[in-house]
């Protein structure tokens, strides 16, 4: 199995931060957020976005996109745009198709502070002991772990070996991370 080796030069992807939406600065004006000036709330849309690799899964990405509208049901709608202009297929150095295609919108969340700024709450849901550890562990992502294990690296130079052995190794009972 090949793993995606990243998205062409056009996007830039950082997959060491996901579960999370990133603001550059400290601070993001409503001026500079385009066609958002006249809306009074922010919301974030939570997708998942499965990638395929020669038509094989290959990867699942929890995504967050933040978005400006005056309605739970204008954010869906503006969620549902950049779902779509998300989508995309293109070849890998191996010569193999590589699809992201966004499965659905798991959530729309309205974001409750006035004012975007350093600690901002973007996003937040309540879960179960189960999906706490599931999170805290990379859940089932021997990628999660390689990735976890190699800071600093693209998710492309990983090999399935190397992937299933940081898997392995945070799992390992002798080690007590299980």
């Amino acid at each position: 199995m090949s793993l995606p080796t990243g998205r062409p030069p056009t996007q830039v992807r950082d997959f060491g931060t996901t579960r999370s939406v990133e603001i550059l600065g400290s601070r993001v004006d409503k001026d500079s957020m385009g066609d958002s000036t006249d809306v009074s709330r922010w919301w974030v849309v939570r997708m998942v976005v499965d990638v395929t690799v020669a038509g094989r899964p290959s990867a699942h990405e929890d995504r967050l996109v933040l978005v400006a509208g005056d309605s739970e049901a204008e954010a869906r709608a503006k969620g549902d745009r950049e779902a779509r202009e998300y989508e995309q297929h293109y070849l890998n150095s191996e010569a193999e198709t590589v699809t992201w295609k966004v499965r659905g919108i798991a959530d729309v969340a309205q974001v409750f502070d006035a004012e975007l700024r350093n600690g901002t709450e973007l996003y937040s849901a309540f879960i179960d002991s189960e999906q706490a550890e599931f999170l805290m562990t990379g859940g089932d992502s021997p990628l999660q772990a390689w990735m976890r294990a190699n800071p600093g690296r693209d998710f492309g130079e990983a090999t399935v070996e190397e992937a299933l052995g940081s898997w392995d190794r945070l799992h390992d009972p002798e080690e007590g991370r299980s």
